[in-house]
């Protein structure tokens, strides 16, 4: 079975795409701002890829360990991270133990059988209290070649995830929309490759625009994200082109 593989990573960590920043930024509050981030938490990021996600959390968080796990990690280039060892640690291999805290970012999407694999990972590796990091491509009509090339599954619909997580065993805590200001273009590309005028669209791990536009994208994705705290922390669901969930494992 697919869990996810490397490829939206890339070799050049300080040209991260500026969607990838800001995301990172986003979930880091939110770990912050429910005390996620204190020393001895133990996370599992699922589908982890290269580990730049890991890495920030840990370098942000110095108290706190961070296991990677994604079948990726039998490539050659990442055997030396993989034996590494500190507060990031990789696996290629399914983990034994409970975390509390469990990342599933950008992941279930890859997965044939979503409903199962999430149900497993709650149980096996998500200790009673524990709190599980979710996030999804959002909305079933905007699926076009963008997600076939990711290989990609599905979309999901927020009432999609709502069940999901409910037959999972987890209660949502916190949840909305993400990158509110990219879903307008996202449905007019998905509109247009239907009429088949659609370009290809470059993914997370490839950015090579020049510093003065990486500067006015980051910038602008910061006051998308800003407002995604806002509305969330407010109860407001306000659609974007992903959608994410905080949630607790039952004790």
């Amino acid at each position: 079975m697919l869990l996810v593989d490397l490829i939206e990573s890339t070799r050049a960590p300080e040209r991260r795409h500026p969607w990838e920043r800001a995301r990172f930024a986003f979930f880091r509050e939110v770990l912050g701002s429910a005390r996620l981030d204190a020393d001895g938490m133990t996370f599992l990021d699922v589908g982890a890829g290269d580990g730049w996600f890991a890495r920030q959390v840990a370098a942000t968080a110095p108290g706190v360990a961070v296991l990677c796990w994604d079948i990726g990690y039998d490539a050659a280039e990442l055997a030396p991270a993989m034996g590494a060892g500190g507060a990031v640690r990789f696996t290629p291999a399914r983990p034994d133990g409970l975390f509390d805290v469990v990342l599933l970012l950008d992941v279930l999407e890859h997965v044939p059988e979503d409903r199962a694999f999430l149900t497993d990972l709650v149980a096996t590796n998500l200790r009673p209290g524990g709190r599980l990091l979710l996030s999804v491509p959002a909305w079933r009509c905007l699926f076009s070649s963008h997600d076939e090339r990711l290989r990609h599954h599905r979309r999901y619909t927020p009432g999609d995830c709502r069940r999901l997580l409910a037959s999972a065993g987890v209660e949502i805590e916190r949840a909305g929309g993400l990158f509110h200001s990219l879903l307008p273009a996202r449905a007019l590309l998905a509109s247009a490759e239907r009429v088949k005028v659609a370009r290809r669209q470059r993914h997370a791990g490839e950015w090579s625009a020049p510093p003065r536009l990486t500067r006015l994208v980051e910038r602008l994705l910061e006051w998308d994200t800003a407002f995604s705290l806002a509305a969330s922390a407010r109860g407001w669901e306000v659609p974007g082109l992903s959608w994410w969930a905080l949630c607790r494992r039952s004790s």
